[in-house]
């Protein structure tokens, strides 16, 4: 009973790593291919040295990143800049260091 859920719980265990490098894999491979609206939201966060940003909530381009699970938002709505509702997004740590090691990305 014991050896059967210690195999179970190593093959979920498995199995998660492989879809999360699967996943890392192909968001690598996204970030290679960044239009130039969502260069100019990812270089925010990597020319401020920082992983979380205030940014407009109504961007259309902000909301792939977030799909593609490279930012996610940090905070409800913060207040309105300039009448537009804003608010405070994170980029996630390996996203964040792989475009600071590879910045040409970026250009």
């Amino acid at each position: 009973m014991i050896f059967s859920y210690l195999i179970i719980n190593l093959f979920s265990l498995l199995w998660d790593g492989k879809f999360q490098w699967q996943q890392r894999r192909r968001n690598k491979k996204y970030l290679k291919k960044l239009t130039k609206q969502e260069k100019d939201i990812l270089s925010c966060f990597i020319k401020n040295s920082t992983k979380t940003y205030t940014l407009p909530i109504d961007n259309g381009t902000l909301d792939s990143l977030i799909r593609m699970g490279l930012v996610s938002r940090a905070s409800s709505i913060k207040s309105e800049r300039f009448c537009s509702p804003v608010a405070d997004y994170n980029i996630e740590s390996w996203v964040y260091n792989y475009l600071k090691d590879n910045k040409n990305l970026l250009d």
